[in-house]
């Protein structure tokens, strides 16, 4: 079944299960509010939207009723440092990010979470290869991958990750995707063997072992 309504809706914002999911993503940015929509494993319900600030290319963490989300861009199109947590019924404002960032891979659990290689300033179209941790209550700086994954396919843990695929940026114009594929141990980056076919903005999920890539 489709989503309730339209929804600035990624890889990176949707979390659970097939019979458990979470979609919390944005649709009007200006507003500063995200949808959240709940999948049972046939139908989308659709809960109140969030009182606390975060927006459209945000990157979620955690299960259905134990998610946090971090960045995104306001409604000027600026990087957020938000953090929004979400308890199954209620979100609340977490610690910021050091840094502002939007469209981040992700990995792990809502008290044990790992944020790389996103977007960082405005306009859109500057990379860079920055992680972070947050274990709940605050953040903390990680190990720099080894090129930027932006909009590539996350899966992992925050100790077991994997980054695969991304956009080349080449200034605020048009970008292509590209083949690298990252995995984490828990301290530094690590290449290992190649996407088959060079992917942007793909969909994708798993464990760092057994993972999968969909998209264009």
């Amino acid at each position: 079944n489709d989503l309730i309504h339209y929804s600035e809706v990624q890889s990176n914002n949707l979390v659970g299960i097939v019979n458990a999911g979470l979609a919390l993503g944005h649709n009007m940015p200006s507003a500063g509010r995200p949808n959240i929509q709940k999948w049972d494993g046939s139908s989308w319900t659709e809960e109140t939207q969030l009182t606390v600030g975060c927006s459209y290319g945000n990157s979620v963490a955690g299960t259905q009723n134990a998610a946090v989300s971090a960045g995104g861009r306001n409604g000027s199109h600026f990087e957020t440092t938000k953090t929004v947590e979400y308890n199954g019924t209620s979100g609340y404002a977490a610690a910021d990010m050091p840094t502002g960032y939007a469209s981040l891979g992700v990995a792990g659990t809502q008290n044990d979470s790992y944020f790389w290689a996103g977007d960082e300033y405005n306009p859109v179209g500057v990379a860079n290869c920055d992680s972070l941790n947050y274990n709940g209550t605050t953040w903390a700086t990680g190990a720099t991958t080894l090129r930027n994954h932006l909009d590539g396919v996350s899966a992992g843990t925050a100790n077991a990750a994997l980054a695969a695929g991304g956009k080349y940026i080449v200034g605020s114009g048009d970008h292509g995707g590209y083949v690298c594929v990252e995995e984490y141990n828990g301290t530094a980056w690590y290449n290992v063997n190649n996407l088959n076919v060079a992917q942007r903005g793909p969909g994708g999920d798993g464990s760092q072992s057994s993972a999968f890539a969909v998209g264009k």
